[in-house]
This record gives C-alpha cells, structure tokens and sequence, in this order.
C-alpha cells in the first residue's frame, strides 16, 4: 500500500513541477488577493486566516525556499491589511506581537514543507540508484526504456538496447572474496557510463548484469559505442589481473513498432547467444 502511495505521490510531483514557475508565481498572487479580499470581507465573524497557508505552501513546493519566505511576509501583511477594519487595530504591540507570530508560523511552514519535499526527492533518487555502484538501476532502467521507446516509435527512429554480463564473476567471488567482486562491478559500471553518450543510460540490473540504452542509435552506431566500451572493460580486467570476459548482446529496432518488453528479450537472448558459444564477445541483431 506504501509503495502504490509512494509512486502515485512520485508521479504528481514530476507532472506538477514540469508548470511553468512564472504561471505558478501569478496564480499565487491571485490566490493571496482573493484570500486576503475574502478576510476583509469577513472581519472579525468568520475567519479565513487558515488559507493564507495555501499560496505559501505553493510557494515552498513549487518554487522554492526563497519565494516560500517572500510569500510568508507578504500573507502577513496581506493579513495585516484585511484587519484595518478591527477594534484592536489602534493597539500597535498587540498588532506586532500578532504579526510577529504569523510570520513565525509562515516561517515554520515554508521551512517544514520545503524539507519534506527534499526529503521525498532524495528517497525517489535512491529508489532509482543502485545502491553498491551509483549507477541507475533496474526499475530506472526500466522506465527509461519506456519513455524512449515510445519517442523512438512516434518519429520512426532507431532505437538500440544492449546487456552485458561478466563471464567468470562467480570465480573472483571465491578467489579473492566479495569484497573484490563487489569492487570490480563498481568499476565496470564507472567505464560503461564514462564511455557511452551523456543521452545514453547505463544501468546495473542485478548480480553482474549490466545494462545500457541507445536512443537513436542505429546497428552499426551501437556496435562501435560497445566496441569502444569492451576494449575498455578488457584493459581494466588485464590491469587488475583478473580472469574474467564480458558478454554482450545487442539488439536495434530500425523505423519503431517495437515494444520495450521485445527488445530487453531479445537482447537477453543475444548476450546468452554469446555465452553459449564461448563467451566474451558481442552479438547484435536487428529488429
């Protein structure tokens, strides 16, 4: 139940801050007339001082800690305004002490929220990031693939997806500990990344299975990119004097009408392909 909260929770957040911040900043001036018009009206009978909390709780979400706090002072006076009308209002310390207090409650509030949003930001970053090599994991790797294959098959472009696994990990594991093992996939996905394009995602899909996504990569394109990335991995592995190979299966889909569940197999299929037929090499095909 956490988890279908939590991503919904997610999804609103990244639709929500996609608005145009000039949009947002006028909507909340508006907000901040209408309430304060509201509270005139009012008077002393029905308070409405409960909704000044909505345009600086905007604010803090929205727009950022600074605007959050210009908002905070402009409610209190806003607030201030609405009760020119008041019979307390000739008493000037009884009117700083009540706008000293709203605006330590606005303060409390815009701080409050802007840490609760930081703090949701930092959890969907960590659920997106594998833990042991920093890289993107399988569930970022996942919705990755999504969104590009959807853009790759709406203007009929090239689209290329390649897995990697490391033949003979098991061997470093019990040879030299999991310590080891676990510092040789933290160097592997530092090459993949340092080696493939900034558009392109690499991403660790568990145990020592790598990932990578080539949006508008054609066969050969992504045959070079990999190519580049092997030599790479091979020298670091001869460096460190370490016996293992990597495997690589590629697939492209040229011209779209694929799904991302079609190509992942297919490229699973390719990198087992190489496996089975001695390992350390790459195998592509094109869809």
């Amino acid at each position: 139940m956490y988890k279908i909260f939590r991503n919904r929770l997610y999804l609103f957040l990244d639709r929500v801050s996609a608005l145009p911040k000039g949009r947002i900043f006028v909507a909340n001036i508006l907000i901040l007339i209408l309430i304060t018009y509201l509270d005139f009206l009012t008077g002393i009978e029905i308070s409405v001082s409960i909704f000044y909390f909505i345009p600086i709780s905007i604010s803090a979400w929205l727009l950022g800690r600074e605007y959050s706090l210009a908002f905070s002072f402009l409610g209190v006076l806003c607030w201030l305004t609405s009760d020119i009308n008041e019979s307390y209002i000739h008493n000037w310390l009884i009117v700083s002490w009540n706008a000293l207090s709203r605006m330590g409650i606005f303060l409390i509030i815009s701080f409050l929220i802007d840490n609760l949003k930081k703090g949701l930001l930092r959890e969907k970053t960590a659920a997106r990031i594998d833990s042991l090599t920093g890289i993107p994991n399988s569930r970022s790797f996942y919705e990755a693939g999504k969104s590009e294959i959807q853009r790759a098959n709406r203007y009929k472009r090239d689209f290329s997806i390649a897995y990697l696994d490391v033949d003979n990990f098991k061997g470093v594991n019990d040879k030299s500990g999991h310590a080891a093992g676990d510092e040789l996939l933290k160097k592997i996905g530092k090459i993949i990344v340092s080696n493939i394009r900034v558009t392109d995602v690499a991403a660790r899909l568990g145990g020592d299975e790598f990932a990578a996504i080539f949006p508008e990569t054609d066969a050969e394109k992504v045959k070079i990119i990999l190519k580049h990335v092997k030599e790479k991995l091979d020298e670091m592995a001869k460096a460190n004097n370490l016996s293992v190979s990597f495997s690589i299966g590629v697939v492209t889909c040229s011209g779209g009408d694929c799904t991302i569940q079609e190509l992942i197999k297919e490229a699973d299929a390719q990198m087992y392909k190489v496996k089975k037929h001695g390992k350390n090499s790459i195998s592509s095909r094109q869809l």
